[in-house]
């Protein structure tokens, strides 16, 4: 099928300055190489000066785990992403995902839900994100930083720029009266808060960027986790179960109704000198 680039995808380029990023899809390998190569060729067309290969590395449906019994949408094959199994500390890594399901109930809170793309081209939900994630306080050696202690204020920010962004599409006129409203609210919250100019992140909240293809379905086979081998034997245990200083970001790809089929890997391409 087509598959689009959520517009200000290039936005998770300025992430690497301390991040590292990766995909963590529960597509098939062919769609997860199809999007991976789509968004390094529009980064590096944007970003030349972007680290090639600007993800780590990439995992897909075989290395996600069958949901125990049917998933929110009534489907058998729906499946989940269990971090613990790829991930040794998982205070420094984040899910960014469009559905709670795909975490497990023990890892919720690295979980960022990010608010589903609707083909607005004047969607900017990325660019929010990259903001919230560079205003995070740099961790320090006496002073880490756990990101769950963050992923549910992220996601209620996001959430209500999503809104914002509907409202503002909808009626441009209440856009404007919404905004202003916000902003005084945001004023009185910033006047009784502290005073270091940041709001407090709440531990305990309901709710890496969001890449969002336009195939959304889970693949339609019931059979399709079957004689899947465990992610740790597929390689995985090699990659880099944390990192010292920066957070590990997962970028979640989107699901796909087509089999399988190996694609080649993007060739790479040289970054341009500092």
């Amino acid at each position: 099928g087509k598959h689009d680039l959520r517009p200000h995808v290039d936005q998770i380029v300025r992430l690497t300055e301390r991040y590292r990023l990766a995909i963590f899809s529960s597509a098939t390998y062919r769609t997860v190489a199809t999007a991976q190569q789509m968004i390094e060729q529009e980064c590096f067309e944007l970003h030349p000066e972007m680290p090639y290969p600007l993800f780590h590395f990439a995992l897909h449906r075989s290395h996600c785990a069958p949901l125990p019994g049917r998933g929110p949408k009534g489907n058998t094959w729906d499946t989940c992403k269990p971090l613990g199994r790829i991930f040794t500390d998982l205070s420094n890594v984040v899910l960014l995902d469009d559905d709670d399901f795909k975490c497990l109930d023990d890892e919720k809170t690295n979980l960022i839900r990010v608010p589903c793309w609707e083909g607005n081209a004047n969607d900017d939900v990325l660019k929010k994100l990259a903001d919230l994630l560079l205003e995070l306080p740099m961790p320090h050696v006496n002073a880490p930083l756990d990101m769950r202690a963050h992923t549910a204020s992220m996601s209620a920010a996001l959430e209500e720029h999503a809104i914002d962004m509907a409202i503002a599409a909808a009626d441009p006129v209440a856009a404007a009266e919404y905004a202003a409203a916000a902003a005084l609210t945001a004023t009185k919250t910033h006047s009784n808060g502290p005073q270091d100019g940041r709001t407090q992140d709440s531990a305990v909240m309901d709710n890496p960027e969001q890449i969002q293809l336009n195939d959304d379905d889970e693949d339609n086979d019931e059979n399709g986790m079957q004689g899947q081998q465990d992610p740790l034997q597929n390689g995985v245990q090699d990659q880099p179960a944390s990192v010292q200083n920066p957070e590990e970001i997962l970028l979640p790809g989107d699901d796909d109704e087509t089999p399988a089929a190996p694609a080649p890997a993007p060739a790479p391409a040289a970054p341009a000198a500092a």
